[in-house]
């Protein structure tokens, strides 16, 4: 329930989100199931990471930020759940940043005097959980130093020492294996986030108003791309994909708003349906028998690997056990049959589909007053 009830939180928000920026209500339904069973947020919702309460958090905050007005309860609320998602996990440093930006922007039209008001607010309610995160690392370790300092293992400790936090420059060969490459490639488990950039593409061409979320989302996809590939471990050990980017899906989804309007483009629209059913069929059988896919190479493989450098995707086994119905050579998670894993999946995930879907069918198929107006004078 720690990592369940936030994931369906941040699901709801997610969809909610979409069509407060314009989307048709069942199309928001419908993206927001593919994006979360096509990708790792349905397993990593699964097991114990902080990563989808993140999420949830940052997708909160941002409802906040795009509900005007912002009072100062709102802004209170804003910086408490930013500085949250940080104390969740680092990581999600990006994500806090950019979302940031949308509310020092939302601030300007209330003035100077209250915008600074809020801000201040803001800020002292979200040095709250980090403050009580300092107080923990005082009276555990003796210091403030992230208790990634006091690590038993010598590789792990010298690694989180480089740079900040294990961040240094982005390797090329790293930026390889998490793109499009099988072992980690993100495109490649994610076709669907290919799509994300032609709608930011297409949103910043033919909808002014709408501008700022493609932009949003294209810089949180190449900030957390850069920031995984500089990362000492860039593979972050056993996993289904890159989970060190997770963060990116409190964001970057948003701009499939362009392929859920009732003015979007055909064509758009069959790119982003036919990408997000790839990408659940390659994700829903890893999250369903175990979104920590042990890894095929040890570091020392993976430290010095480059393009050309086999290295082996356990995940493309699993898959193909999978789909050719050798069940029997596939190891279970928490030995669970996988007949029963399947279908225990396969209901909460159609139910769970198929009960929004519906309840969203009620609403108009235009979709409910937006917070834009969205400009289609130049649409093709």
């Amino acid at each position: 329930g720690v990592v369940s009830i936030p994931s369906a939180i941040a699901a709801m928000l997610m969809a909610a989100l979409l069509i407060k920026l314009g989307a048709i209500p069942r199309r928001a339904i419908l993206v927001t199931a593919g994006v979360f069973v096509g990708s790792l947020l349905f397993g990593y919702s699964t097991v114990f990471y902080p990563y989808l309460p993140g999420i949830a958090a940052c997708l909160a905050a941002l409802t906040l930020v795009l509900s005007p007005p912002l009072s100062t309860k709102k802004a209170a609320a804003v910086g408490g759940l930013l500085g949250l998602a940080l104390v969740f996990d680092f990581i999600f440093i990006i994500a806090v940043a950019v979302i940031g930006v949308f509310f020092l922007a939302a601030l300007r039209p209330l003035g100077r005097e209250p915008a600074v008001r809020r801000a201040g607010v803001a800020a002292a309610v979200g040095a709250l959980p980090l403050g009580a995160f300092a107080i923990y690392c005082v009276s555990i370790f003796g210091s403030l130093s992230i208790p990634y300092r006091y690590e038993a293992s010598d590789y792990f400790r010298n690694g989180m020492a480089q740079g900040v936090m294990g961040v240094t420059a982005p390797k090329p060969s790293a930026m390889w294996f998490l793109s499009v490459h099988p072992y980690r490639g993100i495109l490649f488990w994610s076709p669907w986030l290919i799509m994300i950039i032609v709608c930011c593409i297409w949103l910043i061409r033919h909808d002014a108003r709408l501008r700022p979320i493609a932009i949003a989302s294209l810089v949180t996809l190449i900030g957390y791309f850069l920031f995984n590939a500089g990362y000492y471990q860039w593979w972050a050990g056993w996993g289904m994909g890159p989970r060190l980017m997770t963060p990116i899906f409190a964001i970057v989804p948003l701009a499939l708003v362009a392929a859920c309007r009732a003015d979007s483009p055909r064509w758009l629209r069959i790119g982003t349906w036919s990408t997000l059913t790839i990408g659940v069929l390659l994700c829903l059988p890893l999250s369903m028998i175990d979104p920590q896919t042990p890894g095929g190479d040890d570091a020392a493989v993976l430290v010095s690997a480059r393009p050309w450098t086999l290295v082996h995707a356990p995940q493309l086994n699993v898959l193909k056990n999978f789909y050719l119905l050798r069940w029997a050579d596939i190891k279970p998670f928490w030995a669970i049959p996988i007949p029963i894993s399947f279908v225990l999946c396969a209901l909460v995930v159609g139910a769970g589909t198929t009960l929004a879907y519906r309840a969203a069918a009620v609403a108009s198929d235009v979709s409910a007053p937006s917070l834009t107006t969205t400009d289609t004078s130049t649409d093709g």
